[in-house]
């Protein structure tokens, strides 16, 4: 195509976007004139004047409502961040069950599969969280599993002292030594993060039980005290996503395995390696090329999905920026534009960190292309 031609449509679509985009705007401008609304964010610094039930920043009806949209962001990312683990991991093991030779196993993972991918993931998050709700003890008869309480306020488990500047100091130490060390270089930095983060989780519970730290629940009238809460509205939301996404995962894994030559697979059993070694060291790692881009794109619909957690009553950002915030300021516009730019920028954040992660197999494609 010539030069003048390629640059004369690309002129035009740019024309039409910023008409289409300046007529928008002198609409807007317009309406809110006529209706005597000012356009502003002088809301955000208002005070919130209404508790949120879960969350994992403190936070007191006092503070603002840019508190409010902070503390729904970081429910937003726990609950995207827990599903797609669950999700991945149910996938691989789904994906697996569907390769074996045995029919029954085969039967009830392709079961699995097409039920729960063929029914909307709003109604499975009400299923969960209704028989979460309606079939579980009260509080008086909860089930006791070890340590952990189960009833319909939700699960309610021991809670021990934790001290952020050691978890910062420890990945102070990982960073320096990724980047001083040969061989911790070489681990990829996600996964040291993610290894530093288990430790010193695991290091601090180990250290309160130590030192008899431990606080465990108990009921005072009718409230459970000394326990760290997870509300049944995370669980169904939680459940809804992962089981859900799990179906698609487990596809998505299957066609990854199924790529790789069947030379590879008869050459690892050859070799004698476990079944646990083969997926693990031969066929997961050159699966990986495959499979990346289309979890990315389920891990972003996990991102965007999870604002169905609002029927649920689950405080993300959706349910309570651009909820209750919305209701009580009435300023629809900036919520609204700020709400799909939180969205926009947690998407892109993904498809950012996978496309960086999934450069490191350029090598392995290019060479199989020759």
């Amino acid at each position: 195509m010539p030069y003048w031609k390629s640059f004369s449509i690309q002129a035009t679509i740019v024309c039409v976007v910023l008409l289409v985009l300046g007529y928008a705007i002198h609409n807007l401008m317009v309406n809110t004139y006529q209706l005597g609304i000012t356009v502003g964010f002088d809301f955000l610094w208002q005070t919130a004047g209404f508790p949120i039930s879960e969350q994992w920043l403190n936070f007191t009806p006092k503070d603002s409502n840019a508190m409010v949209w902070l503390v729904g962001v970081v429910n937003l990312v726990v609950v995207s961040l827990c599903s797609c683990i669950t999700a991945s991991a149910l996938g691989f093991v789904i994906a697996l069950a569907s390769m074996t030779g045995n029919r029954f196993i085969v039967f009830t993972a392709r079961g699995y599969i097409e039920i729960f991918r063929n029914i909307p993931l709003l109604l499975q998050i009400l299923f969960w969280y209704n028989l979460w709700i309606n079939k579980l003890p009260q509080v008086r008869s909860s089930w006791h599993l070890a340590y952990a309480w189960v009833n319909n306020r939700g699960v309610f488990l021991p809670v021990f002292p934790v001290h952020a500047e050691v978890l910062l100091g420890m990945l102070l130490v990982v960073l320096l030594a990724k980047h001083f060390h040969k061989e911790v270089s070489r681990i990829h930095g996600f996964t040291l993060v993610l290894a530093t983060v288990g430790l010193w989780w695991l290091g601090s519970a180990l250290w309160a039980w130590k030192m008899k730290a431990f606080a465990f629940p108990t009921i005072l009238g009718f409230k459970i005290e000394n326990a760290w809460h997870i509300h049944p509205e995370f669980i169904g939301l939680w459940l809804g996503l992962s089981i859900y996404t799990g179906a698609f995962c487990a596809e998505i894994f299957r066609s990854g395995l199924q790529a790789i030559p069947s030379g590879q697979i008869e050459a690892s059993a050859s070799l004698g390696l476990s079944t646990w070694q083969r997926y693990t060291n031969i066929l997961l790692p050159q699966s990986l090329p495959t499979v990346i881009p289309p979890l990315t794109s389920q891990y972003v619909n996990v991102q965007k999905n999870a604002s169905l957690g609002v029927v649920v009553g689950y405080p993300e950002v959706f349910a309570v920026f651009a909820g209750t915030v919305l209701n009580q300021s009435g300023r629809a516009v900036e919520i609204m534009g700020i709400t799909m730019l939180t969205y926009g920028v947690l998407s892109f954040i993904i498809f950012w960190l996978f496309s960086r992660y999934n450069q490191r197999f350029t090598v392995w494609t290019s060479t199989s292309q020759g």
